[in-house]
């Protein structure tokens, strides 16, 4: 029977969690009877690391079972594990002595970040368009989606002008749906004998969509809405992290019929959405 080495180990494993990986080695058969095989079992991965290492001793051909316990951490990549297992031969016949032997066994394993009940896995490339390497990082430096810099009709209610955050809206739930519609004006020109012309000749204003879920106080801020002439609206999704805009409309409703709640805040919830137009 050949030497042989085994590497177990799970294919995807999370940061942070503490695994055991194993390996399962044999001998040849060399001395005869009574004679014994001492295993010794490094784990490593790519990187260099040393996981950690084990041995044990038994007699030829028969396996021995050499584990360690693991716990990754980093950034989420892929990387190799490799076992190498030294087996020392302690022969009993031809006068005694010892034989040396080496094998070997690799596997590659994904590891990954676990938020929360749900696991993802991110590239080497980062997160979307983002420079973020981990979903953790990406919603780290995430801007939040606030509206801000609120200006007032002159005949706006004073229930609304006067609330210490009259002028900037803050969520709760800081990531809702942004659409954002763009064209172009453009005039045509018939030209008798010569195909028609068509001239640019400006960029209608971005035209933009948001939806979401907010608790009733913000909803009564958005309902205020209708009563302001402009505001910035920070969010990623523009460039340079903020637009200026006017508000054209906005809904409130309650996210279920008889108005949910969220029993970590014994608040409703409320459904929005808000149509704008960019300010140039």
């Amino acid at each position: 029977m050949p030497e042989t080495a085994e590497l177990r180990v799970p294919n995807r494993v999370s940061l942070g969690e503490s695994v055991e990986i194993e390996v399962q080695a044999n001998s040849e058969f060399k001395s005869g009877l009574g004679s014994t095989v001492d295993f010794t079992a490094t784990f490593t991965t790519s990187s260099g690391e040393t996981i950690g290492s084990g041995s044990a001793t038994s007699p030829e051909t028969q396996n021995v079972n050499i584990s360690t316990s693991w716990r990754p951490t980093g950034e989420i990549r892929e990387t190799e594990v490799t076992v190498t297992v030294e087996l020392t031969y302690n022969k009993e016949d031809d006068g005694g002595g010892t034989e040396t032997g080496q094998v070997s066994d690799s596997r590659t394993v994904e590891l990954f970040e676990t938020l929360g009940e749900e696991t993802e896995i991110v590239s080497e490339g980062g997160t979307g368009n983002s420079s973020a390497s981990t979903l953790n990082e990406f919603y780290e430096t995430k801007t939040p989606f606030t509206i801000e810099n609120i200006v007032y009709e002159p005949d706006a209610p004073e229930t609304i002008t006067n609330r210490s955050n009259a002028s900037i809206i803050e969520f709760y739930y800081e990531n809702p749906s942004v659409t954002v519609d763009s064209s172009a004006r453009f005039v045509k020109h018939d030209i008798i004998g010569r195909r028609t012309l068509r001239q640019k000749v400006g960029k209608d204003p971005l035209e933009i969509s948001i939806s979401g879920v907010c608790f009733r106080e913000t909803a009564r801020q958005i309902d205020g809405l209708r009563y302001a002439d402009s505001g910035t609206i920070l969010a990623d999704r523009f460039d340079g992290g903020s637009i200026d805009v006017s508000f054209a409309s906005s809904t409130t409703d309650p996210l279920e019929e008889g108005s949910a709640i969220d029993f970590t805040e014994v608040n409703e919830l409320f459904n929005f959405s808000l149509e704008c137009t960019e300010v140039r």
